[in-house]
């Protein structure tokens, strides 16, 4: 699941009530609750201030998606699984900060996971201009 629109259709972000809804009928069959995490009223915002101000280069990417995005959409997501006792999975985690977050929440008792990519740990936001798109990541690399 998703907290950021990549998609309407094939990705799309889903409201705070249905993942809570969700959680607990997850929680009840016994499963484990998987995210994207992405905050997209923020990202939304930026990227409408960038086009607006003409600022369209690789490296916008990144700008228009600052760590607090990623880490502010998993908060919500731990403070959601710590009310409804659910197995959650971060995936795509970007930000050393999200895993210090995820430690603490699970020092709580939140029954929290989480993984990375590839990308992540072998490139970084240079490598935008050097690879082009191939390079670009959700959320980005830092």
């Amino acid at each position: 699941m998703s907290t950021f629109e990549t998609d309407e259709y094939r990705f799309p972000r889903i409201p705070d009530s249905e993942i809570l809804k969700a959680m607990k009928l997850i929680e009840k069959a016994g499963l484990r609750a998987a995210f994207h995490s992405e905050n997209d009223e923020i990202i939304v915002d930026m990227i409408d201030q960038y086009k607006k101000q003409g600022k369209v280069y690789p490296k916008a990417h990144n700008e228009t998606r600052p760590p607090v995005t990623e880490t502010s959409a998993v908060l919500k997501l731990m403070e959601f699984a710590y009310w409804t006792d659910v197995k959650l999975h971060i995936v795509h985690v970007s930000h050393p900060r999200t895993i210090d977050l995820i430690k603490l929440f699970q020092r709580q008792g939140v029954k929290v996971t989480c993984e990375t990519c590839y990308p992540y740990l072998l490139m970084d936001v240079d490598d935008l201009e050097k690879f082009g798109p191939v390079a670009k990541n959700n959320p980005p690399i830092t």
